[in-house]
């Protein structure tokens, strides 16, 4: 499982799960076998949308000195009517692909978008959640948000 919590209203994550040593984000996370849970806090990189004005293509895009790098563990941008968007890359050091979760330990926010690129970026899978959305479409039933 992979946990992750934030303190803001509005979230849009661009998540890169890759197999590769190339990365848009500053660190690469390692997952092992032995891997229970990974805190995302300090290996995140944010980019703060307060006109919300950007979208999955616009800020797949982004030049790297746009991202900020994290320094917190648990990072908390404060209630807020815009959106951050943040974006990791997660190394599987297995030679077959894994599944994870994500969980996000904050139940207020209001819609949480999760944008998980393919390998070679050719398609996109995107996921809804947060208190906006209804409990029934989340891809886990589960009292936190996961997927």
């Amino acid at each position: 499982m992979i946990n992750i919590q934030l303190l803001f209203k509005h979230i849009a994550i661009l998540a890169l799960l890759v197999a590769s040593t190339t990365s848009m984000a500053a660190r690469d996370i390692p997952i092992y076998t032995q891997t229970k849970v990974v805190n995302l806090g300090q290996d995140v990189s944010y980019v703060l949308d307060k006109e919300q004005s950007l979208n999955y293509d616009t800020v797949s895009t982004l030049p790297a000195q746009q991202w900020i790098q994290s320094s917190e563990k648990i990072p908390s941008f404060g209630f807020s009517v815009g959106q951050v968007w943040l974006k990791w890359t997660l190394f599987n050091t297995e030679p077959h692909p894994r599944d994870f979760l994500l969980e996000i330990s904050y139940a207020s926010l209001d819609r949480i978008t999760l944008h998980i690129p393919s390998e070679e970026n050719a398609a996109v899978e995107t996921f809804s959640a947060g208190d906006l959305v209804p409990f029934e479409e989340r891809p886990v039933n589960q009292g936190e948000f996961l997927k």
